[in-house]
């Protein structure tokens, strides 16, 4: 096991109560499967890296722990971009997973809640914890100016099928969209934190696309 992957299994294991049936491991090894793919340039483990980094950050403003820590794992389980389905097709996969392995129809249900509010990174429902978790989603958006162009450079390569002027125009709208908002992020906590600089790495990036 690499060592990213024994990072990643250490955050695993805290979501469950008896992490060591095999049942545990094979959905494991899936999640790595998935998060690896070459074609992943920034939704990979490295993504699941720097959110299990945050989830330590703020845990002791998380309510349902084993709900957010398992929605990391399985919030961009499938990521295909030219798909408008990857959150639901997530969402549905975790559930089957979590049922495999007895989890509760409550906890299912919290942490399929989470992965769907990233659709439109608004909340599907009234919750912190939601909140809390798109901000954490989202971090990278207030990283350092450094950081913040391997993020979009990254991201400009998942989406490689598309010429320049065109991913550039969707991008633009994107980004625009979140600068028009009162805030980028929900939390006091991520505001604080992140709003300032997230503001001024997407400007740029918008002065670049042009």
């Amino acid at each position: 096991m690499t060592k990213t992957n024994e990072i990643l299994w250490s955050f695993w294991e805290k979501a469950f109560t008896n992490p060591l049936e095999k049942k545990h491991k094979i959905c494991f090894d899936k999640i790595v499967k998935q998060y690896s793919s070459r074609f992943r340039k920034y939704h990979s483990e490295q993504h699941l890296l720097n959110m299990l980094h945050w989830f330590q950050q703020f845990e002791d403003k998380i309510g349902d722990k084993q709900s957010f820590l398992l929605a990391i794992f399985y919030h961009d389980f499938y990521y295909n971009p030219l798909s408008k389905q990857n959150e639901i097709k997530s969402s549905h996969k975790a559930m089957q997973d979590l049922a495999f392995l007895g989890i509760s129809g409550e906890i299912q249900l919290a942490v399929s809640n989470l992965i769907l509010s990233t659709q439109k990174h608004q909340a599907v429902v009234p919750s912190g914890d939601i909140n809390l978790f798109l901000d954490i989603d989202l971090s990278i958006l207030g990283a350092s100016e450094e950081d913040y162009k391997k993020y979009f450079t990254d991201t400009r390569k998942e989406y490689f099928m598309f010429p320049r002027f065109l991913y550039a125009k969707g991008r633009t709208k994107v980004l625009s969209s979140f600068l028009q908002r009162d805030s980028i992020f929900f939390t006091q906590d991520a505001i604080m934190k992140w709003e300032k600089q997230a503001r001024i790495n997407m400007q740029q990036e918008i002065v670049f696309w042009q």
